[in-house]
């Protein structure tokens, strides 16, 4: 029974969770959003001063945040001028073995989207070091690295129901691996991170899987038919692997975002 005036049981949901990601609860850890696994994955994994970590750049701004207050040392790859990863530079910065690798894909603000075959490579030739793919728009571009935790017990995949779940405001995130890593971030890990209210709310979402993908598939198809036209218009843009796009406006970009302030569009 569902009960806001006791501690949360996490139980029930993480079953429901081991269905959807096809894992075990105890490859499974919830977290207020991904924000918390980033501060946790950092509390565990980084000796501070000491510890060096590879980050794309730009990337999703809380990985750097969260690794600037561990005090790793930060090795930032930039992008391509497409905005793609710059996959032989990522190379080149895995082979220095440093202890985090952490690469969402699709990425935020980039959209790039990192081809599994290089996290299915590297996580074998480091063993050493901990690879973390955030897959928070997993459901708009339908690549994961989950069926490789399995095999490598220095690969975790976040997870995040704020994206197409349309549930930003309940804070839930999951990160999922080795029982072994997992184990180790619990210890650092505040024991209650999500409510009772969200998780109950959660597992009842777990219900409209069909809808969430379907909805997912939708918003890329319309996407999908709006870049033609912004083409047609001799706009430049970055289309990335997620539900959204770049869209290079130069010096006009100030009175543009006001221009759909107006017009309700955020």
């Amino acid at each position: 029974a569902f009960s806001i005036s006791s501690y949360p049981q996490y139980g029930t949901l993480l079953n429901g969770l081991a269905d959807l990601f096809a894992a075990k609860p105890n490859q499974m850890m919830l977290s207020a959003g991904s924000d918390e696994a980033f501060l946790a994955l950092c509390s565990v994994f980084i000796e501070p001063g000491r510890d060096t970590a590879v980050i794309a750049n730009p990337t999703f701004g809380v990985i750097k945040q969260a690794l600037v207050s561990a005090e790793a040392k930060i090795i930032e790859v930039p992008v391509r001028a497409d905005m793609s990863f710059d996959l032989a530079a990522l190379d080149e910065a895995v082979k220095t073995k440093p202890k985090l690798v952490i690469l969402p894909t699709p990425d935020n603000p980039t959209g790039a989207v990192l081809p599994l075959d290089f996290v299915r490579q590297w996580s074998l030739q480091c063993p050493d070091t901990v690879f973390v793919i955030d897959e928070a728009y997993y459901e708009y571009c339908g690549v994961t690295a989950l069926p490789l935790i399995d095999d490598r017990s220095n690969l975790l995949v976040l997870r995040t129901f704020s994206k197409a779940w349309g549930l930003a405001g309940l804070r839930v995130g999951v990160t999922i691996g080795s029982a072994s890593l997992i184990a180790l971030l619990k210890k650092v890990r505040l024991p209650f991170p999500v409510s009772s209210l969200s998780a109950e709310l959660v597992l009842r979402a777990l219900d409209m899987r069909e809808l969430v993908e379907r909805q997912a598939d939708e918003t890329m198809a319309r996407k999908h038919a709006l870049l033609p036209r912004l083409q047609e218009r001799g706009l430049e843009f970055v289309a990335g692997g997620a539900n959204f796009y770049l869209l290079k406006m130069g010096k006009d970009a100030a009175a543009f975002c006001d221009h759909l302030r107006l017009n309700k569009i955020l």
